[in-house]
């Protein structure tokens, strides 16, 4: 198994939010419907309104895995919560609703909304490469055995200065 990139994925809430960090535990209670009010950790009077995407989805897996499943196994993002078919879907969602919080791969934050930080980490590449910021998961290529042939040429193309190029404007995190 080879990492070739990193995915890193920021919890977004609307301009208008107050709240600007969550801990991890705050981000499982919010995402499974146990906390259903801003004012539960920290912002207005105002229920929760929770994006995410859709079944099936890298970016949902990857968010359970990383966010949900580090606190309690087997945990879902709540029923209610209003699936969309991609990134920028959930920042448009967020964009639009004061209330809203969603999460996004890095590469689809921009100053539409506001990035939180977790457990005060902010969502930064450097920060998902040094490993501080922890909803990251690994962008890899698995072999069986050593990689020959082709199979070595596409590795040794992802890793090369184009093939990180890709990566990147593919909204990921290319390693340095």
């Amino acid at each position: 198994m080879l990492v070739i990139g990193k995915d890193g994925i920021a919890i977004v809430v609307h301009k208008n939010n107050p709240v600007k960090n969550l801990t991890q535990q705050q981000i499982f209670d919010i995402f499974t419907g146990k906390v259903n009010n801003w004012s539960e950790v920290g912002g207005n009077n105002a229920p929760i309104f929770v994006q995410t995407r859709e079944s099936g989805s890298g970016t949902l897996g990857a968010f359970v895995e990383l966010a949900l499943d580090k606190i309690q196994k087997g945990q879902q993002v709540i029923a209610t919560a209003t699936p969309h078919t991609s990134n920028p879907a959930v920042k448009q969602a967020v964009a639009k609703e004061v209330n809203a919080i969603g999460f996004l791969s890095f590469g689809h934050v921009d100053n539409s909304i506001n990035t939180l930080t977790v457990n005060g980490i902010e969502a930064t590449v450097e920060n998902a490469l040094n490993k501080k910021y922890p909803i990251v998961q690994p962008l890899v290529i698995c072999t069986k055995g050593r990689p020959s042939g082709v199979t070595a040429k596409l590795i040794d193309f992802f890793t090369s200065p184009t093939g990180k190029k890709i990566i990147d404007s593919e909204d990921f995190i290319s390693l340095p």
